[in-house]
């Protein structure tokens, strides 16, 4: 969660957490960074887009094809 101060409001900005891997990859492309964490079985794949930070959750084996797909940095956490 981060703060943006937007016309002298200020305005809390949420991740948006993505359900399907083919919407993932759409956004993907607008993407100008890219952090991956790793937790057991489970990966989260954060992209930081020009509007909101997207969130995708999926399997070691799923997330290793999806990264090769992206083309932007990416920072391992």
């Amino acid at each position: 969660m981060w703060v943006v101060s937007v016309c002298g409001w200020e305005v809390v900005c949420l991740p948006r957490l993505v359900e399907s891997e083919e919407e993932f990859l759409r956004w993907a492309g607008k993407a100008s960074g890219c952090r991956v964490v790793r937790r057991g079985d489970e990966v989260k794949i954060k992209l930081r887009t020009p509007g909101f930070l997207a969130v995708y959750v999926t399997s070691g084996d799923k997330a290793d094809g999806i990264l090769e797909q992206i083309k932007v940095e990416k920072v391992e956490i």
